[in-house]
């Protein structure tokens, strides 16, 4: 192989990272607005643009030519990856016996996310890309809670945002899939704003997912966000 060749390879690679990489971006910023548009058999956007993506992922990471985990995470990703082999077999299986056979694909697609990140973390891993990932799924969840608040004052987005019932739930199928959304994200989003950049900005974010938990009338989310941000103060003592 010439060096001209190699350069185009190495070029051609770079490139499809870089799409990777943007297209994983969305991926995250969608995983926020799960129903925001009903699609067929109750699949979501961020399912679709992963179907459509994973193949993408797969070359990328295949051009990479090698794994961005060490070896122990290795060994963890390739246990959980063979785990989901088991249950997307297990779904598949109980097709057979389901009432509505095509609904058992939301499980199956749902497993399916777990190759799509492997290849997805392989392609384009890096420190700035992973702190993109985890940007783009933190600041979307804020602008929900965000628009979440402005939803007291504005008639319209209040009937889509509370589905005409007094707890919030954003743009997922129900209160306490927000508030399992926003008890997962705040410590965080918490930990960026005790952070050096963009403090206030964090600050203000973390604000919005507070009012925005406090919507959704959970009462166990509340609960454990509190402990996961406790916890989270008590482990910073020791730093």
């Amino acid at each position: 192989m010439t060096t001209s060749q190699n350069i185009y390879q190495i070029a051609a690679g770079y490139r499809l990272a870089q799409a990777s990489g943007v297209l994983g971006i969305a991926f995250f910023v969608l995983i926020s607005f799960p129903w925001i548009v009903e699609l067929p058999g109750g699949a979501t956007p961020g399912q679709l643009l992963m179907l459509v993506c994973l193949p993408i992922w797969a070359l990328a990471f295949v051009s990479r030519g090698e794994v961005s985990f060490d070896d122990r995470a290795a060994f963890l990703a390739v246990a959980i990856l063979l785990v989901s082999v088991a249950l997307v077999a297990c779904a598949l299986l109980s097709a057979f016996f389901a009432d509505r056979p095509f609904r058992v694909m939301r499980t199956v697609i749902s497993f399916l996310t777990a190759f799509a990140l492997f290849t997805l973390f392989n392609a384009t891993m890096a420190k700035n890309t992973l702190q993109s990932y985890i940007d783009a799924l933190c600041l979307s969840l804020i602008v929900v809670c965000a628009l979440t608040s402005i939803a007291f004052f504005e008639p319209n987005l209040h009937a889509r945002i509370f589905g005409g019932n007094d707890r919030a739930e954003g743009f997922f199928k129900n209160p306490n899939q927000f508030g399992i959304a926003i008890s997962t994200l705040f410590p965080l989003v918490f930990a960026q704003a005790c952070g050096r950049r963009y403090r206030l900005a964090w600050i203000a974010g973390t604000v919005f997912l507070l009012i925005g938990l406090m919507a959704t009338g959970s009462k166990t989310n509340l609960l454990l966000c509190s402990m996961s941000v406790t916890a989270l103060i008590i482990l910073f003592s020791f730093i």
